[in-house]
């Protein structure tokens, strides 16, 4: 009896490094738009808790298949994936890596009056697993949900990522982008051919 090896293609093409509330909303419909879809993001948890699971195992020690993880998406912006930018650039060593980035007061703004008010301690965000995940980003990223209340605390670590981003990045891949640039740097960057309708500028809060 003989059997077929199940060879899994992996098919990420655009690498998002940004933070949320920097347009990855608006960036995530560019790029379905432009063929670079789907696009995964943290609001895509909730429907794929099995990817919130990973992430969390991942961040307590345990290995992750991203090819594997991966297989169904071909771009990621946004929070989870962000954090491993560095480990999918090596595994995708052709995609792009954009940084989103926006001015930091209104960044911070944004960030207050949505996902920082909405997970405040005792909220129902949702399942289990994409709790504990948007508990990890906090305390990642900031040192506690309580520690973004420090307005320049929190721009000083959105400053320092986007920073590291730029320095540690592979030569000649970073694509530093801001949405409201439109459909022109964005498909530059990616030799693609600028749609004939607005750009999906969705500014979600």
């Amino acid at each position: 009896m003989t059997g077929r090896a199940c060879v899994i293609v992996s098919l990420v093409k655009v690498i998002g490094a940004g933070w949320g509330r920097t347009g990855t909303t608006s960036l995530a419909a560019a790029l379905d738009r432009l063929g670079y879809g789907p696009c995964l993001r943290m609001r895509e948890m909730w429907e794929h808790q099995d990817l919130a699971v990973l992430w969390n195992s991942h961040h307590e020690g345990s290995p992750a298949d991203w090819r594997a993880a991966l297989r169904d998406w071909q771009s990621t912006v946004d929070w989870p994936g962000c954090w491993q930018w560095r480990e999918f650039a090596d595994l995708w060593p052709a995609a792009p890596v954009i940084l989103t980035v926006r001015d930091p007061a209104g960044w911070y703004d944004s960030v207050r009056r949505s996902i920082h008010a909405w997970t405040a301690p005792g909220q129902d965000v949702g399942p289990a697993p994409v709790a504990r995940l948007l508990g990890y980003l906090w305390d990642r990223e900031f040192g506690g949900w309580e520690r973004v209340l420090d307005r320049d605390h929190a721009i000083a670590c959105y400053e320092r990522h986007n920073q590291e981003v730029r320095e540690t990045c592979p030569p000649g891949r970073l694509v530093e982008y801001t949405v409201s640039d439109g459909w022109e740097p964005l498909c530059r960057a990616l030799a693609a051919q600028v749609p004939g309708e607005p750009f999906p500028h969705l500014n979600q809060s």
